[in-house]
């Protein structure tokens, strides 16, 4: 009988021992767990191109320096008239492609600021009419340890003031010119701004060498206009804020166009002699 039960339990005992054993494929060893199949990607179907154009720029926005020679705008349109007077630099892009290129190195706005050390002198301000641009006998301008910086011209040019008797009316203009003339000097280091008398909102900072050939040029536009009834030829009509150290002008910012009180209108006299 205890023979008889012993043999029971083996039995019971190798057939637990069996079901305890994991699954195994044809080898004999573990089944690897299969990993899940990933999720099928859905392909995004791409949104067709828009039909609506590209924006153009806006009228008023600044140019390439390209665009001068080849381009439409103000901005071109003052390059034209920049290198018609002489003014600017033929420059190199990275490409290797020539253009023109009439405004100022960024080292050139500290012109004034140097022109200033050299003539120890603070800098005072005006707004003028410039009348004529004439050659100087004067040797040279302080500058480069006290051996002379030429050459040197004469700009000849009229005070411009607010009329303290201006009236919304009509009745007093807006400025007061004096009829006379006073004589400053300047080298090829003045700095300019001009604007081609309104072709632009804004006046670009203008370099050059032989600055008093081309801005001579340059006035000759103002002084030679007509306008019937109101100005004859050789009579100056735009201003200038001119920056000056004792005699020399070390500035001149081409004064904006506009139609408020502040502004000149160039459409008429809005000035006077006194």
């Amino acid at each position: 009988m205890k023979r008889y039960i012993a043999f029971i339990v083996a039995i019971l005992i190798l057939f637990a021992v069996g079901c305890s054993n994991p699954q195994t494929s044809g080898g004999g060893t573990p089944d690897a767990q299969t990993p899940s199949a990933p999720p099928t990607a859905q392909a995004s179907t791409p949104a067709p191109p828009s039909s609506a154009p590209s924006p153009t720029p806006d009228a008023d926005a600044a140019y390439s320096r390209h665009d001068i020679e080849f381009g439409d705008g103000d901005y071109a349109s003052l390059g034209r008239l920049m290198e018609k007077c002489g003014f600017g630099l033929m420059d190199t892009d990275e490409k290797g492609n020539t253009f023109y290129n009439f405004e100022a190195l960024p080292g050139a706005l500290t012109w004034p600021l140097w022109r200033a050390r050299e003539q120890n002198a603070p800098v005072e301000s005006a707004l003028v009419q410039i009348c004529a641009i004439k050659p100087s006998d004067r040797s040279g301008l302080p500058g480069y340890d006290g051996r002379g910086l030429g050459p040197v011209s004469i700009l000849e040019v009229r005070r411009v003031e607010e009329n303290p008797n201006y009236t919304d009316d009509g009745d007093e203009p807006y400025y007061i010119v004096n009829e006379k003339t006073e004589e400053f000097v300047f080298g090829d280091f003045l700095l300019l701004f001009l604007n081609g008398y309104g072709i632009t909102n804004h006046s670009y900072p203008v370099v050059s060498d032989g600055m008093e050939s081309r801005l001579e040029m340059y006035i000759k536009e103002d002084l030679d206009k007509v306008i019937e009834g109101v100005k004859a030829a050789g009579e100056p009509w735009w201003m200038y804020y001119m920056d000056y150290c004792n005699d020399e002008v070390v500035c001149l910012s081409q004064h904006g166009k506009g139609s408020g009180p502040s502004y000149m209108n160039y459409d008429i006299k809005n000035w006077k002699l006194k």
